[in-house]
């Protein structure tokens, strides 16, 4: 099961492999994922649990202090915990924005979101941690990973999530996207599948 935002929607079930479940609700923040729950259902026991979210909670709370926001983290891993069971539970780490002036004040609570997250769940043995923002801030030339300040390219952006992504996963469990971990295999796999190149969208 993955459950997150905009990032999960356009890499849902139209590119994954049909036992992978995808809940994606785009522009959502912890506590309206938290309010969600209930709706989630599943098909089957799972094995794994993916969890992609932070971003709209720090956009769309800019003002409030990143530890308080973390907590609404907390209560939402707490709740998917209980009601799913899942053997394993992985957390992407917040992804930076596009690298310019107007973010570099959003992009420093990311690096405080992530810190707190690493330090919350790195000595617990049925967490971890997806490194997205250290593979995307490695790239050549991240910026051009993005097709506006907070959303990725299906060119090369998302290729590269699912890679990330897929690295970690593939190897703890079955009932998780079964794609190649080599990124051009992914690059040519999306520019195939003519439904998503159709259907990505500019918004959140």
């Amino acid at each position: 099961l993955i459950i997150g935002s905009s990032i999960v929607k356009k890499i849902s079930n139209k590119i994954l492999p049909e036992d992978v479940q995808v809940h994606a609700y785009p522009g959502s923040t912890s506590s309206q994922k938290l309010s969600m729950i209930e709706h989630y259902t599943v098909r089957r026991p799972l094995t794994s649990l993916v969890l992609q979210d932070g971003t709209n909670t720090l956009l769309k709370n800019s003002q409030e202090d990143v530890s308080e926001l973390f907590r609404e983290f907390e209560s939402l891993v707490t709740k998917l915990l209980e009601k799913f069971e899942p053997p394993k539970m992985f957390f992407c780490e917040v992804p930076p924005l596009r690298t310019n002036e107007r973010n570099s004040v959003n992009n420093e609570r990311i690096n405080q979101w992530n810190n707190i997250l690493h330090e919350k769940y790195k000595d617990e043995p049925n967490f971890q941690i997806i490194p997205l923002n250290e593979h995307i801030k490695s790239y050549k030339a991240p910026n051009i990973l993005y097709y506006d300040d907070i959303h990725f390219n299906f060119q090369l952006g998302l290729p590269l999530i699912i890679t990330c992504i897929m690295k970690y996963v593939t190897w703890h469990s079955s009932n998780i996207p079964r794609v190649s971990n080599d990124y051009h295999s992914n690059t040519d796999r999306m520019k195939r599948n003519y439904w998503y190149h159709q259907n990505i969208s500019n918004t959140d």
